[in-house]
């Protein structure tokens, strides 16, 4: 016959009712007790070593629990003492004296107060750090070394000493040694002495390399995406160039998703293979964009990219930028080079329509051009354009044309794109034209132009300068887009965009064979996203270093931070001309 628990369960129902009805009767009274609070206080240490002090107590993290009655709490008080003592220890404090009370208010208030005198703290006597092997002389190792962060005659603090050892395996990890191993590690306290000894002892072991680069299934060749590492296999393994990789391919646009992953475990004869799982972004994409500037008034831009126009991962795309002062229509084709996120060789065209209140230009251009990263992380562009340009200005109506050779370096460093709190940017461009080479004159021509933002005084500091210098045989054949003029929201603030520079004889700008402006802008934000500014600006379009004027115009504005830049809506004075005249300048973007 088989057996059976149903007997069982049934004579043992009754009893579970029993008993959980017993819990709760014993569970009331104790909830009950929970009506008094603790206050705890803890004198004779501040700061983070007090909040340390007080997230050691059980009795600090049991408070607001159920069945925390008053029995509990006088036990609990009874342990603190001792809990206390061990937790000053991590902070060099190993002969710590703690006085401690426990009273209960009127109102049932239990008061627990702590009395701490820390005493005299440890202090790191000796640093004993070795490292053995073929890392031995690893720079990134021997500066670990060299920037341990205690020295004789400083506090022991274990954190740090935890820290600068759980970095020290990093260090090493990240560099290939990954057979590596500390064979001591101790710190060594002398209580008595107040003084104590750190030995560290880390081996090495041989350094692994990569393995091979495999990459996931995608519409790209695999003799394009190998292009996207910056080691081989048989290097020497090292994580900086492995987050690289992944960062080059975000930024290289092409992909979705990106996923590198050393397989560590996988290695072989202490080679690591690096696998890379991708997902394509959408073939195409396609932009428009709203603004408003008070140089330009109100503007539309459309766009649209082929991210990967073939296998080999070229690209094209074209633009449209449409408003009452500027208009232009640009196509673009680029082929990625060695590093395909940095490095391309360029073909563009494309048509510009430009009225201002000083002139009226209609350029066509055509142009190649090279661009790549140098590992100063400055980009140098070279390229070689042509353009037919006819233009009006002042009383001259004519139409040129130009070939000219560009070669120019830029880098942008900021902490935040959009609204950094420390950042430069600084752009250098320098071309030439020669009669005898397809242009309508010869010319030289070189342009720097930088931007700083340092916070200061509360606020953000903003300096930025603009300088270029021109030689031409024969300036009324120079294109107006190539002449310099100033003024406007990004020039100098008070005046209408471009209206400064030399005049004919009829008092009408024609423009300047070289310009200098410098602007200091000081904003303060007293909210997250609303500020305001003072600036002042400086500048000029003229023709001869000599002998020029620079006019001034100084202001006032807003500033609203935005997801996607900022919005600034200034009020400048052209302090510089007579009756000082007023004028609204308003932009949108980013800083940098």
């Amino acid at each position: 016959m088989p057996f059976s628990l149903a007997p069982f369960h049934a004579l043992t129902r009754p009893l579970g009712g029993l008993l959980a009805a017993l819990v709760l009767m014993l569970a009331a009274p104790l909830h009950a007790q929970s009506a008094h609070p603790v206050e705890i206080v803890i004198t004779g240490v501040s700061g983070d070593l007090r909040e340390a002090l007080r997230g050691s107590l059980t009795l600090q993290r049991e408070l607001g629990h159920p069945l925390l009655g008053d029995l509990r709490i006088k036990r609990l008080h009874r342990r603190a003492t001792d809990e206390l003592r061990a937790a000053m220890r991590p902070f060099g404090y190993y002969q710590a004296e703690v006085e401690s009370a426990l009273s209960q208010d009127a109102d049932g208030t239990w008061r627990a107060v702590y009395r701490i005198s820390p005493g005299e703290p440890v202090r790191v006597a000796r640093v004993d750090l070795r490292i053995e092997g073929a890392g031995a002389e690893d720079p990134r190792l021997v500066q670990w070394q060299r920037e341990f962060p205690l020295a004789p005659g400083d506090i022991l603090l274990h954190r740090i000493y935890d820290g600068a050892r759980d970095q020290l395996l990093q260090v090493a990890r990240d560099r290939g040694f990954l057979e590596g191993e500390l064979i001591t590690h101790e710190v060594r306290v002398r209580v008595a002495e107040a003084s104590a000894d750190i030995v560290l002892h880390f081996r090495t072991g041989p350094r692994y390399r990569f393995g091979k680069v495999s990459f996931s299934e995608l519409p790209l060749r695999d003799n394009f995406l190998q292009r996207f590492p910056v080691f081989r296999a048989g290097d020497y393994y090292d994580a900086e160039k492995v987050f690289r990789l992944h960062r080059d391919l975000t930024d290289s646009d092409y992909f979705e998703r990106v996923e590198v992953v050393p397989r560590v475990n996988a290695a072989e004869d202490r080679r690591v293979p690096v696998e890379v799982s991708l997902e394509m972004r959408k073939r195409d994409r396609y932009t428009m964009g709203l603004g408003y500037g008070t140089d330009t008034g109100p503007r539309l831009t459309l766009g649209m990219e082929r991210r990967f126009a073939n296998a080999r991962g070229h690209r094209f795309g074209g633009d449209v930028l449409i408003s009452e002062v500027r208009s232009s229509g640009m196509l673009s084709y680029r082929i990625p080079l060695n590093r395909p996120s940095t490095d391309f060789l360029g073909f563009n065209g494309g048509r510009e329509h430009e009225e201002t209140d000083t002139f009226t230009r209609d350029t066509d251009i055509i142009g190649v051009s090279l661009t790549h990263l140098l590992d100063s992380a400055w980009f140098r562009t070279v390229s070689l354009n042509f353009q037919e340009e006819h233009f009006e200005v002042g009383d001259q109506v004519e139409r040129s044309s130009m070939l000219y050779p560009t070669l120019g370096f830029q880098r942008v460093a900021a902490d935040d794109r959009l609204f950094p709190q420390r950042g430069w940017r600084v752009i250098a461009q320098a071309r030439a034209a020669s009669e005898d080479l397809a242009s309508t004159t010869t010319m030289v021509q070189g342009r720097l132009a930088a931007k700083a933002i340092r916070r200061m005084l509360g606020g953000r500091t903003i300096g930025r300068f603009d300088v270029a210098a021109t030689y031409v045989t024969d300036f009324a054949q120079l294109p107006v887009s190539m002449r310099f003029f100033a003024g406007g929201d990004q020039s100098v603030r008070g005046f209408a965009y471009q209206e400064l520079g030399p005049e004919n004889a009829a008092g009408e700008v024609t423009g300047g064979r070289h310009l200098l402006v410098w602007s200091v802008e000081h904003d303060r934000y007293f909210s997250e996203r609303w500020g305001a500014a003072v600036f002042t600006d400086l500048g000029n379009a003229f023709d001869s270093f000599s002998d020029y004027e620079l006019h001034q115009g100084v202001g006032a504005g807003l500033r609203w931070r935005l997801p996607f830049g900022l919005i600034r809506l200034d009020l400048a004075s052209a302090v510089s001309e007579d009756g000082e005249p007023w004028r609204l300048h308003l932009t949108l973007g980013p800083d940098l």
